[in-house]
């Protein structure tokens, strides 16, 4: 094994740094007494992290009142204090975020105490990401937050931004940034959207309008202030300061949006936005014109999106050069809980939003968009055998098993399941009996009869042939939890990308990927240097070529659900020992 760090001087003297890390060795027979992935015991990790919740049926703080008391929340890893090792940053909803910095050979040490990342205005945090937003060479954080049904003053619901005081602590200065965002937010990406150099912002937010009647909402929507609260936000960056351009982006638009993913979607140069709704409104495609603005061509690149659209994903699946999308609803994949857990769709609302509100159409399963390489996509999803995934949340394709294909990952579950049906009869009974508003005293044991199923993540391994086969059992990554947000990170740096997962009222996972132990594939993987100048490194793309065949991978740390992958560029190359040629291509141009 060895790692090169260079560095290389092109036209106007621009410089662009790049760690690789390679390996190759000798092909085994892998075991099959033992799973890819193990579990890694919190006791001997020390990330003791978990997202613990405490609801109050009397009170708001319950799923009925607040629907998405158990959305749960995300995870971001990368190397804060710039040691080489990724570190771990978990986001609690009711308690205390946490970071915990990495020692090697999955060791962390919990710095949550001296970090400063848990201010008097941290309240129901949602999601992270991970970015250098002041360019000093040291990875800063940004917090989203919401519940809406919990924090009547919108001054409680404000983002926080970390920077990073490249002294183990972090202070909060999203209000000197202009990114204290004050609506549901979700989640957030960072990239250079003009190209001018910098890195701008896209919030992901949630709405206001979950628990009314969804076509009611376009009266109140008539108020420009009410779609500004229930829209995603674009803020630009000029000259360290973000201001709010949503509006002349071409992005006010009301949503629902839960998944988020920020890559050139048409191979034009410009990083696009892919937003994925939950509820009625269909997923946005948001188009990067080049000239500042945006176009949600959804309809016109798609045939059809989910309805219940929940994490997304995009990266080069098929290994043809185009990317792909993948996005995640929440449809059974068991007859019985099919029937029981869900509501048939709403026909006369279906037909609604198509030819009303002229919406693209949606179906209650989830999405795999193949590019056709016209600029169009052909949803796969049946053929490909991931149509239906339970109640799911982040989407991760990577190649997990070294072998030069993407495969897919997909975290589930939910706490409490109100859309059951029989339950959600039994609340009409109750109502009715009471006059339509349940007394205090008796929402307690009705909340305790909300049934709580416990789901397995799955793990899709690619065939290399359009389709996936489900491997989650025999991977070790199908645990029964409710789990949310996840990424992939390679936290022991020997070439394979592990796993953590943030999981509702239980112990985080941290998944050990053991490809390296059971010498399954060689890799090559690519990090940036920390003095390297983010606007340019987001969004860079980079193609291996080998023995006629290619991988190409679009570098966008925000992706699955809520939070923000390792910075690195992984590519597992199977038996191969070498590639013929590796191409970068930079956000400016250069190649």
């Amino acid at each position: 094994m060895f790692k090169l760090s260079f560095s290389f001087k092109i036209s106007f003297l621009l410089f662009f740094g790049v760690m690789l890390l390679w390996h190759c060795a000798p092909q085994e027979e892998a075991s099959t007494s033992d799973t890819l992935f193990e579990l890694i015991d919190s006791e001997d990790s020390g990330v003791t992290f978990a997202n613990t919740l405490d609801p109050d049926p009397k009170t708001e703080r319950n799923n009925l009142s607040y629907p998405h008391y158990y959305n749960g929340a995300g995870v971001a890893v990368g190397d804060v204090n710039n040691d080489g090792k990724p570190d771990i940053f978990f986001v609690a909803n009711e308690g205390e975020n946490r970071l915990y910095l990495n020692q090697g050979d999955f060791k962390f040490e919990d710095v949550t105490s001296t970090a400063n990342i848990n201010p008097d205005n941290k309240n129901w945090s949602t999601g992270a990401v991970m970015a250098d937003v002041n360019g000093d060479g040291w990875l800063d954080i940004y917090v989203c937050q919401g519940g809406y049904g919990l924090y009547k003053d919108r001054s409680d619901r404000e983002n926080l931004l970390f920077i990073n005081n490249q002294n183990g602590t972090f202070t909060e200065q999203a209000e000197d940034y202009g990114i204290n965002d004050a609506n549901e937010s979700m989640s957030a990406a960072f990239f250079d959207y003009d190209k001018d150099g910098d890195l701008d912002l896209y919030v992901l937010n949630e709405s206001e309008y979950a628990m009314k009647v969804l076509r009611n909402v376009f009266d109140d929507l008539e108020d420009p202030q009410n779609l500004r609260n229930a829209s995603g936000r674009m803020f630009r960056n000029d000259d360290g300061k973000f201001i709010d351009v949503t509006e002349e982006a071409g992005m006010l638009h009301y949503g629902f949006g839960l998944g988020l993913a920020v890559a050139d979607i048409n191979d034009d140069g410009w990083p696009d936005v892919y937003v994925s709704n939950d509820y009625s409104v269909p997923d946005f495609m948001y188009i990067n014109n080049g000239d500042g603005t945006f176009s949600d061509e959804v309809k016109m690149r798609t045939k059809n999106v989910p309805f219940f659209g929940m994490g997304c994903d995009i990266a080069d699946f098929n290994n043809d050069g185009f990317l792909d999308i993948g996005s995640v609803d929440m449809a059974a994949n068991d007859h019985i809980r099919d029937k029981t857990l869900m509501t048939s769709m709403d026909i006369e609302g279906f037909w609604y939003y198509v030819n009303t509100r002229e919406y693209q159409y949606q179906y209650m399963f989830n999405a795999l968009q193949l590019n056709n390489g016209n600029g169009t996509f052909s949803n796969i999803a049946g053929l490909a055998g991931v149509l239906r995934t339970e109640w799911s949340w982040a989407a991760l394709f990577a190649d997990y098993n070294n072998n030069g294909w993407k495969d897919y990952f997909i975290s589930n579950g939910y706490r409490k399941y109100t859309r059951d049906n029989d339950f959600r009869r039994m609340m009409e009974k109750e109502r009715e009996k009471y006059g339509g508003e349940v007394p205090v005293d008796r929402r307690e044991e009705i909340y305790d009869a909300i049934p709580e199923v416990k789901s397995t993540n799955i793990m899709y391994k690619n065939n290399k042939d359009l389709t996936f086969t489900d491997v989650s059992q025999d991977w070790g990554v199908g645990q029964p939890t409710y789990s949310n947000g996840a990424v992939y990170t390679d936290l022991d740096g020997d070439g394979d990308l592990d796993l953590v997962v943030n999981n509702i009222d239980e112990k985080a996972f941290l998944l050990k990927n053991k490809s390296r132990e059971r010498k399954s594939g060689n890799f090559l993987q690519f990090s940036f240097s920390p003095d390297m100048k983010h606007a340019l490194i987001y969004n860079a793309k980079i193609r291996l070529f080998s023995d006629e065949s290619m991988q190409y991978q679009d570098f966008h740390p925000t992706r699955g659900y809520a939070g923000s992958v390792e910075p690195i560029i992984h590519f597992g190359l199977d038996t191969k020992e070498s590639v013929d040629r590796v191409e970068i291509e930079w956000l400016d141009g250069r190649v």
